[in-house]
């Protein structure tokens, strides 16, 4: 009886990769249109705080309002975040896997791009995040930025009744820092907001199992260190705005945490559950 002859895939010597213009056109696409909303966002977010202090006619409470709002509107794209996270890790270990069954670097960079061909909704999803992100704290920090006049209000506004009486309450007192004025650079919120940053990265690394080395730097070095330093020039509405945003980020982990416990098993969709038990299986 002959041996069958053993097959195998051939090692390529030659490859040429081919440009995905129509990727690019996707990603510049999203950028264009961030740049289109910037000026309805900053509109959006402004008369938010406007009501804000229409409500409780003081700035302190005005930010709280516009944090509580901002966060709930952007709950749904941290969902979508996450949810597309655990497919992005799914589907790294998968390319290291074949990775590693080669050396041959132009078959490396073919595994990649096929990879991230299949994967491309991921990538435009990330990086419409990423510029959604960074539009939402240019303009917060743009909004406290530029003094709360009459005049600026007045244009700014898009009904008159959200017009305050002047001067403005942009005083109060806040725990941990005292009397503190909104609209001018307090380096004790500065530094909490850091401390904020810091925490909520540890929160992240340790309930949402972001262990790896880019994680790490990112939510525990990274995120810190830009909320203290991009962030101390600016006026300290918008680092209250952030510690306000941080401590609803930690509460919203740790009732998502609570809601994967066993007392809640029972309200999780059949398919949820299914998907849990092959993970633990494989």
């Amino acid at each position: 009886m002959e041996n069958p002859t053993p097959t195998f895939t051939p090692t390529p010597t030659s490859y040429s990769a081919k440009k995905d213009w129509r990727s690019f056109a996707v990603l510049a696409a999203i950028l264009a249109f961030i740049v289109f909303t910037f000026k309805y966002w900053i509109l959006f977010c402004f008369n938010t705080i406007m009501i804000g202090y229409f409500l409780f006619s003081e700035l302190r409470g005005a930010t709280i309002f516009f944090a509580v709002v901002l966060r709930i509107l952007l709950y749904p794209l941290g969902y979508v975040k996450k949810t597309f996270d655990k497919r992005i890790r799914k589907a790294e270990e998968e390319f290291r896997k074949e990775a590693r069954l080669t050396n041959n670097p132009l078959l490396k960079d073919k595994l990649r791009r096929e990879w991230l061909a299949r994967n491309k909704k991921v990538v435009f999803f990330d990086w419409f995040y990423f510029c959604f992100y960074s539009m939402n704290a240019f303009v917060v920090g743009w909004i406290f930025l530029q003094p709360f006049t009459q005049a600026r209000i007045g244009q700014g506004v898009l009904f008159d009744f959200l017009v305050p009486n002047f001067p403005m309450t942009t005083t109060s007192y806040i725990p941990l820092v005292g009397m503190a004025d909104l609209t001018k650079i307090n380096m004790t919120l500065n530094f909490l907001s850091a401390v904020g940053a810091f925490i909520v990265g540890a929160f992240e690394v340790t309930f949402h199992k972001k262990t790896r080395r880019k994680d790490l730097l990112m939510y525990l070095v990274m995120f810190p260190l830009g909320a203290y330093f991009i962030t101390m020039w600016v006026p300290s509405g918008f680092e209250f705005s952030l510690i306000v945003f941080e401590i609803l980020t930690i509460g919203i982990i740790i009732v998502e945490k609570i809601g994967e416990t066993k007392i809640f098993k029972f309200f999780k969709p059949p398919v949820e559950e299914k998907e849990k038990k092959e993970e633990e299986k494989k």
